[in-house]
């Protein structure tokens, strides 16, 4: 190849891998704002999707809604700072760019602190995928509740679970695998709760366990007990009148 053309190739080559490593994961979902132009934190909008190799990601008030986009060369996301805002809008380019942003425009921070990784991640490639399903790489959260990972084939897909979905997703992993891993009895599903769960997770789905340290945690996440207490015990506030009117006329029948 001539000096000439080596060097449009090479100027093609490098901004192509500069496209991929400043590439970020955006989640992008609309959520109406509370009041005072700031959203409720705890309530995380129920549709979203993961465009990947964004520029930045941006949030904005706008029209009374809270709104997430993926940008792809604005002025705002023309910067080396992970966090950069204006009056409305702010677009980040950091690890944490879902819960920044949130956090950012919530009303009162979010009281979880365990960080997650977002992945599939495959044991033969072991390249992990996003949620976006056409991305290159993960995301991280920082004020989950707690990890989740559940193994498919040959594929670890991990979430993180917010306080609210903690109860549902833990109640049967009650197996104590090892290290902070909580898993259900076919060891198909996982909960935990470290600063290095991802590690956790690939040592028991791609290693079948062998390099697990001891279990550091004595209970599960969720205790089932707790939960079968609950279901056995009657309800009095999930009663009507007219239903508590025939319990108590039934009752009085049985004292004569």
């Amino acid at each position: 190849m001539k000096n000439y053309q080596i060097l449009p190739f090479l100027i093609f080559l490098f901004s192509s891998i500069s496209i991929i490593v400043n590439g970020h994961i955006c989640a992008e979902y609309k959520q109406e704002i509370s009041s005072n132009n700031r959203i409720d934190a705890s309530k995380n909008p129920s549709f979203v999707v993961y465009p990947s190799e964004c520029k930045g990601c941006v949030a904005t008030i706008e029209k009374g809604n809270f709104q997430t986009f993926c940008d792809m060369g604005s002025d705002l996301c023309e910067t080396t700072k992970a966090l950069n805002c204006n009056h409305k809008s702010c677009c980040c380019r950091g690890m944490f760019c879902y819960d920044q942003l949130r956090s950012h425009f919530a009303s009162a921070p979010s009281p979880s602190s365990t960080e997650c990784i977002v992945q599939r991640k495959s044991q033969t490639t072991n390249e992990p995928e996003s949620e976006s399903d056409n991305g290159e790489t993960s995301y991280s959260r920082n004020t989950c509740s707690i990890c989740v990972a559940e193994f498919h084939g040959n594929a670890i897909e991990s979430r993180c679970v917010d306080s609210e979905n903690l109860h549902s997703e833990c109640l049967f992993a009650t197996e104590l695998i090892g290290e902070h891993l909580a898993c259900t009895k076919d060891r198909k599903k996982c909960c935990c709760r470290s600063n290095n769960c991802q590690k956790q997770f690939e040592k028991l789905f791609f290693e079948n366990g062998e390099n697990l340290g001891q279990s550091f945690i004595s209970e599960p996440y969720v205790s089932p007990t707790l939960e079968l207490k609950d279901s056995a015990a009657p309800n009095l506030h999930n009663f009507s009148f007219a239903e508590a009117l025939i319990l108590l006329f039934f009752t009085n029948l049985l004292l004569l």
